[in-house]
């Protein structure tokens, strides 16, 4: 990183700004799906050889682990050790940007910046194998299938902190909606927790101009649309937000005739378990309920697929003051900061090893997951300035401690 004196505790990392800028544009021009990514992860199995920093591989399909212990832990002793994750895939949008740097895999797009987070943590990992003088040891956690593929649980089921054990672990991810290296941090949950949702309705179809001979499913299925949403609004306590959004509907292939099945599915957003709990035990009832009145039956499926990702209070203190030691601008709840209704399987890492999820804002006109959107490479230095400064303190808080 080129010291311009806004990261004073960083001058020795010699990783230019360019070389970070450089790194993400290739990410970004080679983006794989999820468990897809052999690519990217032989890219990162590079760039760690040649940091000569070891690490393992296979894990969870694609995750690879790194492990770098630093030269003033005690001989046969690890010292503290945390972790920071990234994620490695990226999403089944095509890109329609036309700067160099553009996607070269058609269809596919890394529209969520994990080129940036990649980078970022690649960008630690550089700097901390010039500066190994740390007492304790830090994991560098590059995990597959983020994006609806739940990569984390896959490489917690692969035996991730058993394998790798850590007592605190890190991740950040860049959010449009804060201004460029600000920090969003929050003690509890910062993102909601997912569930799927699936409803097949089934009866008697028949001819269009008819429907008193059969039972209309796409008529009763959009009656349940109503009532679900009258649901959510009305039976659900007020006090934490809940979102349901039906994204697909299918049913029927003529014009003029009324078909025997009608499917549509979403998804559902909260944080409260009793409201997760109210969902999962009643709205099956209402649904079929609905259905069996006008003489039809109703399938109805609801899983969750990722939980409330929530941050331990003594890590969110340590992220944000990191962020205060570099200068950088902080968000919290104090100041207006509120969770959002997305989800992020880093939720799953932090049911087992107390950590912080935070946000690094990087402004721009395009939201996440929009064909159009791309990572800010101005944030790069701050992410990694603010990593290792979370790891500087981190080690030397816990060694205190002990």
């Amino acid at each position: 990183m080129q010291n311009s004196g806004q990261f004073a505790p960083f001058e020795r990392l010699t990783i230019s700004n360019q070389s970070l800028e450089a790194i993400r544009h290739h990410l970004h021009q080679y983006p794989e799906l999820r468990y897809e990514e052999k690519q990217t992860a032989a890219f990162i199995a590079d760039a760690l050889n040649t940091l000569n920093i070891p690490f393992e591989a296979g894990i969870g399909g694609t995750g690879i682990v790194a492990t770098l212990r630093g030269t003033a832990t005690a001989q046969n002793e690890t010292g503290t050790i945390i972790g920071f994750r990234t994620e490695l895939d990226a999403l089944p949008i095509t890109e329609p940007n036309d700067f160099p740097h553009r996607s070269r895999h058609q269809g596919v797009k890394h529209a969520c910046g994990h080129d940036g987070h990649m980078t970022i943590l690649l960008g630690l990992a550089a700097y901390l194998s010039e500066n190994r003088d740390f007492d304790g040891t830090v994991r560098f956690i590059f995990q597959p299938a983020e994006e609806g593929g739940a990569g984390a649980k896959r490489m917690m089921e692969d035996g991730l902190f058993q394998r790798f054990p850590m007592q605190h672990v890190f991740s950040l991810h860049n959010w449009p909606e804060l201004a460029p290296n600000t920090v969003g941090v929050m003690t509890g949950p910062i993102m909601a927790g997912g569930y799927t949702i699936e409803v097949s309705v089934r009866g008697t179809g028949g001819h269009g101009a008819t429907p008193y001979a059969c039972t209309d499913q796409l008529n009763i299925a959009v009656q349940i649309l109503n009532q679900m949403q009258s649901f959510m609004a009305r039976r659900l306590p007020p006090f934490n937000p809940a979102v349901l959004s039906i994204t697909r509907f299918a049913g029927g292939e003529a014009n003029n005739v009324i078909p025997d099945e009608v499917r549509f599915d979403g998804t559902i957003r909260l944080f409260d378990a009793i409201a997760a709990k109210i969902i999962q035990d009643e709205m099956p009832d209402l649904i079929k309920g609905i259905a069996k009145s006008w003489g039809a039956e109703a399938d109805v499926r609801i899983e969750e697929y990722y939980p409330p990702t929530i941050s331990e209070k003594n890590a969110t203190d340590l992220v944000a003051q990191a962020a205060h030691n570099l200068g950088l601008a902080v968000a919290t709840p104090e100041t207006g900061l509120r969770p959002a209704m997305t989800s992020e399987d880093f939720s799953f890492m932090l049911q087992e090893v107390p950590g912080c999820y935070f946000w690094l804002g990087q402004g721009g006109e395009h939201g996440l997951h929009h064909p159009y959107y791309d990572f800010n490479d101005q944030i790069l230095p701050a992410g990694v300035a603010l990593y290792a400064e979370i790891a500087r303190l981190a080690l030397q808080i816990v060694k205190h401690q002990s």
